[in-house]
């Protein structure tokens, strides 16, 4: 998992451009709700609870966000007289005022996830590290692809954060439906991108194995509790598992110039080029040499710690 800085220019701008459009939006909403509810209906009481508690709601921080999901979750659900756990009529107006779905549409022109997508700059998935999730929109603005949002707290058990800032974390397709899916992770056991930064808390490494692929096997390593749960529930080591032409790759490049490739390079194909170390890194890894830039290109995390393994680079 790579952290999500919210010190970044582009996560304050997300931020913003959110707290901007989405309370009038979802203002609008409640209110509609309101008026298709009878007068002398319990339900306008717990929307008016959601419109005094919208900021939190909205974009309150992780740890507010979790006490205020479970303080009105009581709410939502009851159970009838076969025992069967049934949605409240509280439950269904809310998810017709926070809805994911018309969060997602792409076919609005309103802001949507779409916007916040684009605003966060999040190009690479935050969970695994492997794979591109830029937002992509035509020059006449129609929006072909973006980051999945997969929500840290499911929005299957927490409701009511089906669309709040802090509970959208930008992913792939794969780590969000194939792995983690309505998995539902907790502060106590698990990093969350916008809070923790915990890249120096485990590191990739590789041992022979003559039933892994090319007789190598990814390891992912950690003495740190917090970090072996969250990364085994994204399946990490698993998901790298599959990238041994990439660790063999590696492995050539060492044993063909042994630790002087980079000066090799420089002297040598870049002779006469002034190039600074991190681009000449980049020439040579296809990769980030910086931590707080890991997240602009897949494989940084992994490459960075098996290069330093093999004495590669410093």
């Amino acid at each position: 998992m790579i952290a999500i800085s919210i010190n970044r220019l582009a996560f304050r701008r997300a931020l913003k451009n959110y707290k901007k459009h989405m309370p009038s939006l979802i203002k609008l909403r409640i209110a509609k709700e309101i008026t298709a509810t009878p007068a002398d209906c319990k339900v306008r009481q717990f929307l008016k609870i959601l419109e005094n508690n919208l900021d939190d709601i909205l974009f309150g921080k992780p740890q507010r966000l979790f006490v205020l999901s479970n303080r009105l979750n009581p709410f939502l659900k009851q159970i009838d007289g076969a025992g069967v756990e049934q949605d409240t009529d509280f439950s269904k107006s809310m998810r017709r005022v926070l809805n994911y779905d018309w969060f997602t549409d792409k076919t609005v022109k309103r802001y949507s996830a779409y916007h916040m997508c684009e605003d966060l700059e999040i190009n690479v998935c935050i969970y695994c590290n492997r794979s591109y999730t830029h937002t992509i929109k035509t020059n006449n603005g129609r929006k072909i692809s973006r980051p999945t949002l997969d929500h840290y707290f499911s929005k299957g058990i927490h409701p009511l954060l089906s669309v709040s800032f802090y509970n959208l974390i930008p992913s792939c397709s794969i780590c969000n439906s194939g792995i983690k899916n309505t998995a539902d992770f907790q502060l106590i056991n698990h990093y969350h991108p916008y809070l923790d930064d915990y890249i120096d808390k485990f590191r990739f490494s590789y041992k022979y194995d003559r039933q892994a692929s090319l007789g190598l096997k990814i390891l992912v390593k950690s003495a740190d509790v917090k970090s072996l749960i969250t990364l085994g529930e994204l399946e990490t080591e698993e998901l790298y598992s599959t990238h041994s032409v990439e660790l063999k790759e590696m492995l050539d490049m060492r044993y063909k110039f042994s630790d002087n490739y980079l000066t090799i390079l420089e002297k040598s194909l870049l002779k006469g080029t002034t190039v600074s170390k991190e681009e000449l890194y980049r020439i040579a890894f296809g990769t980030e040499p910086i931590q707080a830039n890991f997240g602009k290109r897949p494989f940084s995390k992994f490459k960075y710690d098996i290069l330093k393994q093999l004495k590669i680079i410093p």
